[in-house]
């Protein structure tokens, strides 16, 4: 199936095959080879990425395809970093250099098609070994993650990245007071609650909410040790990663027993009973909270060590914080069976509206802003912080080029997050919100029942995943931005015969006064031009014999143009 959507290309070309030949033969330059390319691509699987394709001595891998994680151009950053870092330890002397590019791409029977594939390729060819080269839009969506130096080669810019950063940016504004949740959340750690997690959806600002909290109670007596790691890549080579990278902070001489057998059980509590013992020892120093970042991709030996860690902590002086964009009953299940007691959470609601633009007017003081502007802004972000500080970023750049915004794009950063979502929607559910999707931004129920007959799971699906709203008898999209993407997603030749199949059971069962403005969008999306102009021309009389001859006018060239495209 034909599908348009953002993706991430990397290319890595590994450099010194010609220089081995000579000194390893043709044998064992293939073995090697074979080792080297198994070693990228593991890296690049390890990171949810997809390899395409060998290219000589070069890799073409794809992030965000088949299928978005939220954070694929993250990953494949990351990944570049991993792949330099392995061609230091393989056992010839090899190096590589890396083109990293995000943008849309089409992708069709396997095969990926884009501008953005050039630009990768591109961006490696200018790489010098030991070196990952981004585009500006790779680089936009990861400033927070990695620092980078800025290049400039016949008016073209591009990045080199240089390392990863060890402390993350958090959101630029400064002001999001959450109180209601940071008492619950103080006073859970000061009753030393042993597990509490914190879960909501991509953006909403759980690990800053979290971080700030320490930081106030931390403010006068730095009454607790805080540390945090993170599982955002969950198919690690190695075991335990996460958790290794915590156990190192508080004792960096940390040396675990070596084992034959990773996978046994005397092995198992051998190394639990190690990693314990880091964890405890720190915690009679000063009581200590754990942070643990994307708990819902935690892998089965570390969850494993969790259990074993939460059946030994009832009388220790530590407390541990699982972030998590939605609560997995998997999970939680199976810590609560070893707690033998029920789990504290802690669910971050969207922001109100008059927090919203009350947040979108500091952040874009230094500019004119109209009040239509502003509720553009937060209708977009839907609640959601990260999303309105990107949605504000990109009005601020707009206008600092002078540029004039008639219509507010949507950033990249809440594209990769949309294809996330819609990449994990059920099938047959999201089969009937692509359909409703197409309809419009709102659609009667009534009549989406005559379309989708049985639509009422998917329409439950959505309600509690807020995806969509519903208000007297009508199906809206929460975000708008959200619809645009699952239309986006839809093949050309598709669209048609859905806006075909809309338009014939919407002049049989249409009753909202609009209907033949609605008619006249369908069948212009599906080239029936003639019905088109029939009933733009119907709703444009309609409007004149309401004195709107402006809303006539405006209707009848919106519907009665031809779209070429």
């Amino acid at each position: 199936m034909r599908e348009k959507r953002l993706a991430t290309i990397l290319y890595a070309d590994l450099t010194g095959f010609t220089e081995l030949t000579s000194k390893l033969g043709p044998e064992r330059i293939a073995d090697f080879a074979n080792e080297c390319f198994r070693t990228l691509d593991s890296i690049i699987h390890i990171h949810d990425g997809t390899v395409l394709r060998h290219e000589g001595d070069r890799v073409m891998a794809i992030f965000g395809f088949p299928q978005s994680q939220g954070y694929d151009s993250y990953s494949a950053a990351l990944s570049g970093l991993k792949i330099l870092e392995a061609t230091e330890e393989l056992t010839q002397t090899i190096e590589a250099h890396l083109g990293i590019a995000t943008g849309e791409v089409i992708c069709e029977d396997g095969n990926v098609y884009g501008p953005v594939i050039d630009t990768a390729s591109q961006l490696e060819g200018k790489a010098s070994a030991g070196e990952i080269f981004i585009d500006s839009n790779c680089y936009e969506l990861n400033k927070n993650f990695f620092d980078c130096k800025k290049i400039v080669e016949d008016k073209n810019e591009f990045y080199k990245i240089l390392n990863e950063k060890r402390i993350k940016s958090q959101y630029e504004n400064a002001f999001l007071d959450r109180q209601k949740e940071f008492i619950e959340l103080r006073d859970l750690i000061f009753r030393s609650e042993k597990i509490i997690f914190i879960t909501g959806e991509p953006g909403v600002g759980k690990t800053r909410f979290i971080v700030n909290t320490i930081e106030k109670l931390n403010e006068n007596s730095n009454r607790f040790n805080f540390l945090q790691t993170s599982f955002l890549t969950t198919k690690s080579r190695q075991s335990y990663e996460p958790i290794m990278k915590i156990i190192r902070e508080l004792k960096p001489d940390f040396q675990p027993d070596t084992g034959t057998d990773i996978v046994s059980e005397s092995y198992s509590i051998k190394i639990h009973n190690q990693l314990c013992d880091v964890i405890f020892s720190a915690s009679k120093i000063k009581p200590l909270i754990l942070h643990f970042h994307y708990f819902d991709r935690v892998d089965t030996y570390s969850l494993e060590f969790f259990k074993f860690l939460v059946n030994n902590i009832e009388s220790q002086d530590t407390i541990l914080i699982f972030e998590m964009h939605e609560t997995s009953k998997t999970i939680t299940d199976a810590l609560q069976a070893i707690l033998k007691k029920p789990i504290k959470l802690i669910a971050l609601p969207q922001l109100e509206d008059t927090v919203q633009v009350e947040i979108a007017s500091e952040l874009l003081s230094q500019i004119d802003v109209s009040k239509k502007m502003l509720n553009q802004i937060t209708r977009c972000a839907g609640g959601n912080p990260l999303f309105l500080r990107e949605l504000c970023n990109y009005v601020k750049q707009k206008r600092s080029t002078g540029a004039t915004i008639e219509k507010i794009k949507i950033p990249y950063r809440m594209k990769e997050i949309f294809n996330h979502l819609i990449d994990h929607i059920p099938k047959d559910i999201l089969s009937t919100l692509s359909l409703a999707a197409l309809y419009g931004y709102k659609v009667e129920k009534s009549l989406l029942d005559v379309i989708v007959p049985d639509c009422d799971n998917a329409i439950s699906y959505a309600l509690l995943n807020r995806i969509v709203e519903a208000n007297n008898g009508d199906i809206a999209f929460a975000n708008p931005f959200f619809r645009d993407e699952l239309c986006n997603r839809i093949p050309k030749n598709m669209k048609k015969e859905i806006h075909r199949k809309i338009a014939t059971i919407m002049r049989e069962h249409g009753s909202a006064p609009n209907t033949d403005e609605k008619l006249a969008y369908h069948f212009k999306a599906c080239a029936e031009y003639d019905l088109a102009l029939h009933y733009a021309l119907k709703w444009a009389k309609k409007m004149t014999d309401m004195h709107a001859t402006d809303l006539a006018i405006a209707s009848y060239r919106r519907h009665c143009r031809q779209d070429t495209s």
